[in-house]
């Protein structure tokens, strides 16, 4: 568990002493250190809470020119102390894949499984088309991860990848277009429900936004539903209740960086923001959070573990500088759904 950060927060929000909350989240610092581990970046995590340990998968860096980003895999017991780090999933596509980032993990059984299995969904980026997500999936949570390919077979490192989730429009390079990605994934009565962002819906002009699908089948997607938020990189979690939880950073890359919360019955339409950390509370140039979680995407027993990018050393006055992050940390009190 995470005992001094459990025990932290149930003094922030007046458990213990009888205090009056100031904040429900609590800073824990430094999670992972880019520069400790060797590599240029860390950021975008996802975590999974599961039998007492905290498995997080993040984004970092890759071998170029092959590929800029790969995801990267580290545990802890306490949420404080992290083991080295290592590769789970990497790039051999130079042109259809180019990437593994944002990922996105989850414990599943298909109708068509044998077994269940640790599915990981991630982002990669096509030549003239930016963003898309792909899949991989591994009988054990560290790995190894076969992904989905184009041949419709599951395969360690595999050089075709096939595509699951696509831009509605796709756009030449050096454009201002993300494309579709930066997805979250649970797992509720027996399918995937997810939740990615596209921009490229708006023609000529880039606008993102949020789209809600459901599957049965890890590699075959549904064009999502849009729904009422236009955050990017937010994580969603079931609220225990029927309904979700989403964590998201306002204004992200910027100085004025807020952690916000928001609830849903159908999770299509999202309450408003509510801060939960303003300005002054939360560290200022942050970036792609994710929150902790069961192995279906439930919610943390324990007060769960909020992870995010963050410059190098928490150096504001590099806080604009691309792809120089660590990976920071906080526990957050939801309160009541």
């Amino acid at each position: 568990m995470l005992r001094s950060l459990a025990a932290a927060v149930l003094l922030a929000i007046g458990l213990s002493s009888g205090a009056v909350a100031q904040t429900p989240y609590t800073d824990a610092g430094l999670l992972i250190s880019s520069a400790r581990n060797g590599y240029g970046y860390a950021y975008a995590p996802t975590i999974v809470h599961d039998r007492g340990t905290y498995h997080m998968m993040y984004c970092s860096y890759g071998r170029i020119p092959d590929a800029w980003d790969y995801v990267r895999y580290s545990t802890s017991t306490d949420g404080q102390t992290w083991s080295p780090p290592t590769i789970v999933l990497n790039s051999r596509d130079p042109v259809g894949e180019r990437a593994a980032c944002d990922p996105s993990l989850v414990r599943y059984k298909a109708p068509n499984d044998a077994r269940p299995y640790w599915y990981l969904f991630y982002s990669g980026n096509e030549l003239n088309v930016q963003t898309l997500m792909f899949v991989a999936r591994a009988e054990e949570i560290g790995g190894p991860y076969l992904k989905w390919t184009r041949r419709e077979t599951w395969e360690e490192d595999a050089p075709d990848p096939q595509a699951i989730i696509r831009p509605l429009n796709p756009k030449p390079e050096k454009t201002p277009f993300y494309g579709a990605g930066q997805q979250s994934v649970v797992v509720e009565r027996g399918r995937l429900v997810g939740w990615y962002t596209d921009d490229t819906t708006c023609g000529a002009t880039a606008c993102l936004k949020l789209f809600r699908t459901e599957t049965r089948d890890p590699t075959r997607w549904p064009r999502g539903r849009e729904t009422n938020v236009a955050t990017p990189s937010i994580d969603v979690k079931r609220d225990g209740t029927g309904g979700y939880v989403m964590i998201g950073i306002e204004s992200q890359h910027t100085a004025d960086t807020t952690l916000s919360l928001r609830r849903s019955r159908d999770g299509i339409t999202w309450s408003e923001p509510e801060i939960v950390c303003g300005v002054g509370c939360f560290p200022p140039y942050t970036h792609n959070a994710g929150i902790s979680g069961t192995a279906s995407g439930g919610p943390d027993p324990s007060p769960p573990l909020v992870a995010y990018g963050g410059p190098l050393d928490r150096d504001t006055r590099c806080g604009t500088c691309w792809a120089k992050w660590d990976i920071f940390g906080g526990v957050l009190d939801l309160g009541p759904p």
